[in-house]
């Protein structure tokens, strides 16, 4: 059987640009990482210290919950964040956000969704999650925009078309997760469901399923052909 080395405690004196050479960019965290980009800090702000700000920063982009231009100006407001550093930090991200939209994941069937939103099985509330896609049904945000309780969400499609369009999204399909056990919609999720795909038509965005899931298996109104525009 293999022997299980424990790696060597780093010294506290120990660069992240010599933790690099020592052991490799795999052993360097995020902020690791950020740091190495930035390079160096200024007078009361550690390169380190600025580094987990502007993770926490790249985080909150790629999550959906900053669009790039807030992105860029909440950066500005980080101490020792200059010009040179922004625009480094901003060509990295733009470079894997390209990067990344060539491997989109593919959401064209319920199976695929459904596969996204296992950890909802275990919710003890209602959760709508919405998956914003691209013409081609890449995903391009995927986001729990609504909570609501153990036997009903609040829904507002308003919110749900903000976000829509923040995204430039041109196809929706939302799920959501019945506690009880049941998949079957109810005459409320019969109701807003298809009140939401007739707004949604209107819109040019549209609504390709709303899937419920559950312990017990999953109901797609489109697959079903409960979505009409009659």
């Amino acid at each position: 059987m293999a022997e299980y080395v424990k790696e060597p405690k780093l010294k506290r004196s120990l660069l992240v640009r010599e933790k690099s050479d020592s052991f490799g960019f795999d052993a360097l965290s995020q902020t690791e990482l950020v740091a190495l980009i930035l390079g160096y800090g200024v007078k009361g702000a550690n390169v380190l210290d600025v580094a987990r700000k502007v993770n926490k920063k790249i985080t909150a982009h790629i999550e959906g919950q900053l669009s790039f231009a807030e992105f860029e100006r909440e950066l500005s407001h980080i101490k020792g964040m200059g010009d040179v550093k922004i625009k480094a930090i901003l060509a990295v991200v733009m470079l894997l956000s390209r990067y990344v939209s060539t491997k989109r994941l593919t959401l064209n069937s319920p199976q695929k969704i459904i596969a996204q939103c296992q950890d909802m099985l275990s919710s003890k509330q209602e959760r709508i999650v919405c998956f914003f896609l691209d013409a081609s049904l890449r995903m391009i945000a995927k986001k729990t925009t609504f909570l609501g309780t153990s036997r009903s969400v609040l829904f507002s499609p308003r919110e749900l078309f903000i976000e829509a369009l923040r995204y430039k999204t041109s196809n929706i399909v939302i799920a959501h997760n019945h506690p009880s056990g049941n998949s079957d919609p109810s005459p409320q999720d019969m109701k807003e469901t298809q009140k939401l795909f007739e707004i949604s038509n209107l819109l040019g965005i549209p609504l390709l399923d709303h899937i419920i899931i559950a312990n017990a298996g999953y109901y797609s109104f489109r697959e079903k052909g409960a979505l009409s525009l009659d």
